[in-house]
């Protein structure tokens, strides 16, 4: 199941006591925390918004993701399925230090750009239109109230919460600025205790620790 911006809005309207017309807090403004929630989303857990796509490549070793991205995750392999592997940048350099004007091919390797977490290189340095298959964080579109918010339902409650910490902080009273605050704490709360699951989840030994073998 999947949750909508629309139940969202009435979750809100609710906590704020918002539910009447005519209403405190009209459904653009609502919507548009929303879309601002998604986007700090994205920044403090960019996993979850992660796109798997071919990007065409410019001919030589600098390449560029979308537009819509907010970094590089992964550069899988080429339009015939070779693998691509990652590989350290300096260890390129000292093994072939010319490596940047060889000729031009279907890349074999792939390093990570320091400076700029959306472009990447290549080597051999990539022929024109060579397509690669990557993974990325995208920056999430701006939704409307009939829009469907991609994330899994689990996170509905986060959401929530995101919203309600930028609603409240509209007012400057005490009590909204201190609800606001429970809220914006509750959201961090959420998004980083679904970081600390990998432990139990995305690892062999399952977050237990290992065994010693005597």
């Amino acid at each position: 199941m999947s949750f909508t911006v629309a139940e969202v809005v009435t979750e809100v309207r609710e906590q704020v006591l918002d539910a009447k017309l005519p209403y405190r807090y009209d459904d653009a403004f609502i919507v548009r925390k929303i879309n601002q929630v998604l986007r700090r989303m994205a920044i403090k857990r960019p996993d979850l918004f992660v796109v798997f796509a071919p990007l065409t490549c410019a001919a030589g070793i600098l390449q560029s993701c979308p537009a819509d991205s907010i970094r590089l995750m992964d550069v899988v392999n080429d339009s015939a399925g070779n693998a691509l592997k990652e590989i350290n940048q300096d260890t390129l350099d000292l093994t072939a230090s010319a490596w940047a004007t060889g000729a031009q091919a279907v890349p074999v390797n792939w390093m990570r750009f320091a400076r700029d977490p959306n472009r990447f290189y290549v080597y051999p340095p990539a022929a024109v239109s060579t397509v690669l298959n990557i993974v990325y964080a995208a920056s999430p579109a701006r939704l409307i109230a009939a829009d469907v918010i991609p994330l899994p339902d689990a996170y509905e409650p986060a959401m929530i919460d995101g919203t309600l910490w930028l609603v409240e902080s509209q007012d400057a009273e005490h009590v909204e600025s201190g609800r606001a605050k429970q809220f914006m704490d509750s959201f961090n709360d959420q998004l980083t205790a679904g970081l600390m699951a990998r432990a139990l989840t995305d690892a062999d030994g399952a977050g237990l620790p290992e065994k010693k073998v005597t």
